[in-house]
């Protein structure tokens, strides 16, 4: 049976913090040097990092393959999800936004921490705690958070539940919603297929928000696949 790893358990606090077993702890949200913030309409924020870009097309595949065969299947999202789109890498990219069923988070994120990943931060304005009964844990755990490796890259996932009648429940908080149907969607990076959200479950993620001129550039290609 799976075991959550040492050093990567974590719960909350009244302080809104995320507390790990090695007495390390991270405040819930992104508040870290390096970030600058876009304010979402209505309240909140989303951040995106002043970095240098790290996350290959051949660390996508890698990571991608990794955890097919850890048993947690995932969907490409954000800049990564529209270039598989596409068909080719359009810009460069920090990061890779995973989308995975809530039956496979803990093999996840066993397999993240495996390949050298660390739990960093959830997402503030979106995170819910949850639990499921195939996990092994008892803990409670988030549904939009972020891993990173000491190397620059990370890892943006977001969780959702699949019924057995087909319907997709987002478990995260957001203004739009996710359809069965467009988790069906295929795309390419590096000549290989790969799972990805369709392009009308792309351009849905991309609201609620200011986008910054990244985002601007995936909605752009996004409407020229019409």
């Amino acid at each position: 049976m799976a075991a959550t790893p040492p050093g990567d358990t974590f719960e909350r606090s009244r302080a809104t913090q995320l507390v790990s077993d090695t007495g390390d702890r991270w405040h819930v949200g992104c508040r870290r040097l390096g970030v600058r913030h876009f304010a979402r309409p209505g309240g909140g924020e989303r951040c995106c990092a002043l970095r240098v870009p790290r996350m290959r097309a051949a660390d996508v595949i890698s990571l991608y393959r990794a955890l097919t065969a850890a048993g947690a299947p995932v969907w490409l999202m954000g800049g990564w999800g529209v270039d598989a789109l596409v068909g080719r890498q359009t810009r460069p990219h920090h990061d890779v936004d995973l989308l995975v069923d809530v039956g496979d988070l803990e093999r996840l994120r066993l397999c993240l921490v495996e390949l050298g990943f660390v739990f960093k931060y959830a997402w503030d304005d979106e995170v819910r705690w949850i639990r499921d009964d195939a996990w092994s844990s008892p803990l409670e755990q988030p549904s939009a958070f972020v891993y990173g490796h000491a190397d620059g890259r990370e890892v943006d996932v977001h969780v959702v539940r699949q019924s057995d009648d087909g319907d997709v429940e987002m478990l995260w908080n957001a203004p739009y919603a996710f359809t069965a149907g467009g988790l069906r969607a295929t795309g390419v990076i590096e000549d290989e297929s790969v799972r990805c959200l369709s392009r009308e479950l792309q351009l849905n993620a991309h609201t609620g928000y200011v986008l910054p001129v990244h985002h601007l550039q995936d909605v752009e290609l996004l409407n020229e696949r019409r």
